[in-house]
């Protein structure tokens, strides 16, 4: 379905954001990356529910 691919889509540029940041060294890392992550997840997560009230019952 289409909000199954979103959220992979979601999980796989949160995965992009800790793999990039990992690569330039260890947690804990600066409060943007947490709110960059957190931000991407949020999107995600209400574009996935307007599209489901969009398509109903």
């Amino acid at each position: 379905s289409d909000v199954a691919n979103l959220d992979a889509a979601g999980q796989a540029n949160v995965d992009a954001i800790r793999a990039w940041r990992a690569c330039l060294g260890p947690e804990p890392w600066h409060q943007r990356v947490y709110d960059a992550i957190a931000a991407t997840r949020d999107t995600v997560d209400r574009i996935g529910r307007h599209i489901r009230r969009r398509a109903g019952p």
